[in-house]
């Protein structure tokens, strides 16, 4: 038996908008913006490939960062990469965290935490609207998409 997720949620970049690399360290000051690893076609990479792995070609997406954060605000393009991905896939929603409480440079409060679990939900809740209407036009015409042998498969309720 294989459990599949039901959607992704990706809070990231702000690190990568700094010039960090994953494994820790800084690339050469002389390293051009486009070449920050969280570009537009890596992620879009990482939405494709997770799709097709976990056979689900409709698979909800949450993306989004901290557009407050020292990277981002230095570089504006990877926040607008994602938001650019979020507009041009049907099944991905862009989140933002402006105006969240914060403890430091990084970190929510438990306050911020909170309203920003809220703003993920409602994004997925969208998304899942979204997803229902159109596996319900699929059911009305007698086809399940969601029967696949060797796999199980969670059906949001209607």
């Amino acid at each position: 038996m294989q459990i599949l997720p039901l959607q992704v949620i990706v809070i990231a970049g702000q690190s990568n908008a700094q010039g960090w690399m994953g494994d820790g360290t800084q690339y050469p000051k002389n390293t051009a913006d486009e070449t920050i690893p969280f570009r537009k076609d890596l992620l879009t990479k990482l939405i494709s490939e997770l799709r097709k792995k976990w056979q689900e070609p409709e698979l909800p997406v949450v993306l989004g960062m901290d557009e407050q954060h020292p990277g981002p605000v230095a570089r504006p393009q990877v926040v607008e990469a994602q938001k650019a991905i979020a507009k041009a896939d049907p099944h991905v929603e862009w989140t933002s965290m402006t105006g969240l409480e914060k403890a430091d440079i990084s970190h929510l409060t438990n306050a911020g935490l909170l309203k920003h679990g809220e703003r993920i939900a409602e994004a997925m809740a969208r998304l899942w609207e979204k997803k229902s209407a159109r596996q319900a036009s699929v059911r009305f015409q007698g086809e399940s998409p969601f029967r696949q042998s060797n796999q199980v498969r969670i059906v949001h309720p209607q």
